[in-house]
């Protein structure tokens, strides 16, 4: 019985998601948080698998948009303002973090907040527990080795690692 209310949740679950973003087809949403998401401000393509406890949150004028053939594994965070373009990969825990704040008063240094665009290109395989700040486009192909945090655009069909992520090679 428990099978059954589950799938029957899941379906009126991805029903309700379809008529408020645009999500493509043959897609896995299994367990995906979306939070404080305005109405069409994600776009999904078609063939993505989008796995448990991963958490999206997106604006209207700051979406997200995922291209076709993409794999996010679980436990990620996708800021406002992020673009994933087709055949990317994306390992368990990583961050893409477009959001920051201006440093404010005394009184308050969590100042303004800003949204600065992520680009993740077409082919780009980003390792387990990464981070991804904002103002950053990954060229395509590139690698992101696990643990890395990118805090400058990388160039096409490179390997990248460490903290702060420098490139470490160029794939062929």
């Amino acid at each position: 019985m428990k099978n059954i209310i589950t799938k029957l949740y899941n379906k009126v679950r991805i029903i309700i998601l379809r008529l408020k973003y645009d999500i493509g087809k043959k897609y896995t949403l299994s367990g995906v948080v979306f939070w404080d998401c305005d109405q069409n401000s994600i776009k999904i393509g078609n063939s993505v698998n989008i796995l448990r406890n991963t958490e999206i949150c997106s604006k209207s004028n700051f979406p997200v948009i995922i291209g076709s053939n993409v794999f996010v594994n679980q436990r990620c965070l996708i800021r406002p303002n992020v673009i994933i373009e087709n055949n990317v990969s994306i390992g368990p825990n990583v961050s893409l973090m477009s959001d920051s704040h201006e440093i404010g008063s005394s009184e308050k240094r969590a100042g303004k907040q800003s949204f600065k665009q992520i680009k993740i290109g077409e082919g780009v395989w980003i390792g387990a527990s990464s981070t991804i700040l904002g103002g950053i486009e990954i060229g395509n192909g590139a690698v992101i080795a696990a643990g890395s945090v990118v805090t400058k655009s990388c160039e096409s069909n490179c390997l990248y690692a460490g903290v702060p992520a420098k490139k470490i090679t160029i794939l062929r």
